[in-house]
């Protein structure tokens, strides 16, 4: 699932601060990306473009004006299918998801193999410009 943001012009001369919060302890990556395509909303290439972190509760990205060349971005959310990334240090299982994803075969679709669901808020905050943190 994904947010387009754009810009507002009195936000153009500083970064906006991306926050997203749950309650659940669901893992999941958050990831902001220019508004082109391909956006990448999968597990095995949410990490292709942009930035990105993952997350259980809070998550938070600084996004400056001059990331997308459009004045916008997308928040892409996609929802793990375990809690393993979020659990331990590293990214193994994304790795192996990467390594064993292939394109689907034609006809029915198989029973997804985990159910995981997550209720996200996404919070789009002017934050302080680089100026205004130095002085």
């Amino acid at each position: 699932m994904y947010f387009r943001y754009e810009f507002k012009p009195s936000q153009m001369n500083g970064p906006v601060l991306v926050k997203v919060t749950s309650d659940s302890d669901t893992c999941a990556t958050i990831s902001i990306q220019n508004d082109l395509c391909p956006i990448h909303d999968l597990m095995y290439d949410i990490e292709y473009d942009g930035m990105f972190q993952s997350m259980t509760k809070v998550a938070a990205l600084t996004v400056t004006p001059g990331f997308s060349t459009t004045n916008d971005f997308v928040v892409v959310v996609v929802v793990h299918p375990t809690d393993y990334t979020c659990e331990h240090l590293g990214h193994e299982l994304l790795d192996q998801i990467r390594l064993n994803t292939t394109k689907p075969e034609p006809g029915p679709k198989p029973t997804p193999l985990f159910n995981q669901r997550k209720n996200v808020i996404i919070s789009v905050e002017t934050s302080m410009s680089y100026r205004e943190y130095i002085f």
